[in-house]
């Protein structure tokens, strides 16, 4: 395996490792940079952790992690989250099954803020060393997309570019992870991007490749939204081709039954309405 495709591997394992505790689409990458920023926020925990002993460093909340106080332990993990210590995670870890329930989420959410800056400096370093080789496309699709995973979907222009082209080497690849990106409220332009909107023609055009719309039809139930259902129920009744039909019938009936079991109906609004030209 080369060293770029052994280094992504690595970023991609160490993300899923942490997969439980990774923030999704609500994670802000709003990270101060000044040091007096870090000491303000510092300062609410800084008096009761001196107060008990605690030094407000690294290693000093570490050593918080174990004192008897339970506020003391939530608050050197707080403390540590906005230090960004990422040798503290596995001290931390520790308290994910500490018998007070506030140490537990104050854990969590240390863990949470800590994985995800050190992922996301480590991504965005992987997705410029991508980008300044030329012949790295795969590489960089990877790294735009492992950055969307962490939250961070600013580098949605890679999958539209593939996506502008069916016969693209990575089309297959880009379609699947679309639902990635589905999840945000994009910009394009000063436009809101429809994912489904698309993707959806390479399934409405019958001269594709059968395999390359069943793709499709996967991508759209993995993005889920009432437009993306519209799409495959429009589609459905005049489906010529086995493979595909049988792909829409099984991601509806599916469907309906998730919606069966939340006591909600799959609906539809005229909004959500796709055309079919």
């Amino acid at each position: 395996m080369s060293y770029r495709k052994s280094t992504l591997v690595s970023m991609l394992t160490f993300a899923f490792m942490f997969s439980s505790v990774i923030a999704t689409e609500n994670t802000a990458f709003a990270y101060s940079k000044a040091s007096t920023a870090k000491e303000e926020r510092l300062k609410w925990y800084r008096r009761t952790l001196e107060k008990n002993g605690v030094e407000v460093t690294s290693k000093g909340l570490i050593s918080g992690l174990i004192h008897e106080d339970a506020y003391v332990r939530s608050a050197s993990l707080s403390a540590l989250a906005i230090i960004g210590d990422m040798s503290s995670v596995d001290a931390m870890r520790n308290l994910l099954s500490d018998p007070d329930m506030r140490v537990r989420r104050s854990a969590i959410n240390a863990i949470n803020v800590i994985v995800t800056q050190a992922l996301h400096k480590a991504s965005k370093k992987l997705y410029k060393e991508a980008k300044s080789k030329p012949h790295w496309r795969s590489e960089v699709f990877e790294a735009a997309v492992l950055l969307c995973k962490i939250g961070d979907p600013s580098k949605y222009t890679e999958l539209l570019k593939i996506l502008a082209d069916p016969n693209a080497s990575l089309f297959v690849r880009a379609v699947r992870d679309t639902h990635h990106f589905a999840r945000f409220q994009i910009y394009h332009e000063g436009q809101l991007v429809d994912w489904v909107a698309i993707v959806s023609p390479v399934l409405i055009d019958k001269k594709n490749d059968p395999k390359l719309r069943r793709e499709v039809v996967f991508a759209l139930a993995r993005i889920g939204t009432p437009s993306a259902l519209t799409v495959l129920k429009k589609v459905l009744p005049t489906e010529t081709d086995k493979l595909v039909k049988v792909a829409i019938q099984g991601v509806l009936e599916r469907k309906k039954k998730e919606a069966e079991l939340k006591n909600q109906p799959v609906t539809t609004t005229e909004n959500d309405k796709v055309k079919n030209d």
